[in-house]
This record gives C-alpha cells, structure tokens and sequence, in this order.
C-alpha cells in the first residue's frame, strides 16, 4: 500500500464514488474516511474511526463482552455499533432525534452481520429508562461539532445512572 489521506464531514459520501474500491464495512455502512493508494495507484476506501473509539474504551478499562450499550446518534455511530457488536456488546439499543434514520442504522447493522439491537424512541420516559441499564452511554451526534448542545444529552435523568 502506499500514502493515503483521510477525509471528514461532509465529504465521507461524496468521495466514494471517485474510489476504485470499498472496504465491505464502508460499504455497509455507506461512508469512507481512510483512503488508501494501493500499490497499482488504485484507491480504496475504508472506515476507521470506530478503531480509535475501541481501543481508547478498552484503555480506559471498559469492558466490551456482554455489556448493554446505549447509542445516540446515526452518522458516526454506525461504524462504531459495528464495531461494538463485534467486540462482544450483549444488548445495543439505538437513540436518534430521527426516527427513520435509526431504524436505518438498525437495518443497516443487521444486514451486516445479523446482529440485533433495538429502537429507543426520543421520549425522556423511554431513554430514562434504557439509560438507566446501560453499562455504557455513548453519543456520535454531531451537534455539537456545529456548535450546538446536543438534545440527546437533556433526556438522561443523569442522577439517576449508577
């Protein structure tokens, strides 16, 4: 392989289609940040920011295998439930202000792999109560890279969680 680049939003769609390749969990997922010049100076593209995201919670000391996860978010978020799942994550129940693109992600993650997790509506009622279970909250909006606060956040009763 030789040098490759790597690309952020809004750009994680529009590039693949100037790629000779896809990665399959790029594929499934419907976005590429890594690109990669194979040695034939052919490009392909991968999805790596879930990577990071693992082996930065497994420094930290959380624990993967059979654990319960919460999930707010669908763009980032799909390769990390990706990768969540196939670390050993028991239970991944998914959270988003729009509800078809969660049901999205969903299908998308089962289409994958088989793997199975579950729709939380945006509700305070029914997030308070996933929230509280979960061994592991995680959000992948991107809100707050516009600046903004995420919604998400105000519905965790965040007392409440051990």
């Amino acid at each position: 392989m030789g040098p490759g680049f790597v690309v952020t939003m809004p750009h994680k769609r529009a590039v693949m289609s100037y790629l000779d390749e896809i990665g399959s969990k790029a594929k499934a997922i419907g976005i590429v940040n890594t690109l990669v010049r194979m040695k034939d100076g052919r490009y392909k593209g991968y999805v790596t920011n879930g990577d990071g995201f693992e082996q930065n919670l497994l420094s930290q000391g959380a624990s993967l295998q059979d654990s319960h996860v919460f999930l707010f978010g669908t763009g980032g978020g799909r390769n990390i439930a990706l990768l969540l799942l196939e670390a050993g994550v028991k239970d991944l129940s998914v959270c988003n202000i729009d509800k078809q693109e969660a049901l999205e992600m969903i299908e998308m993650i089962r289409s994958f792999n088989g793997y199975v997790s579950a729709y939380v509506p945006f509700e305070k009622l029914a997030v308070a109560k996933v929230g509280n279970t979960a061994q592991i909250i995680i959000s992948t909006t991107c809100l707050e890279m516009k600046g903004k606060r995420s919604v998400h956040v105000d519905l965790l009763d965040w007392d409440a969680i051990d």
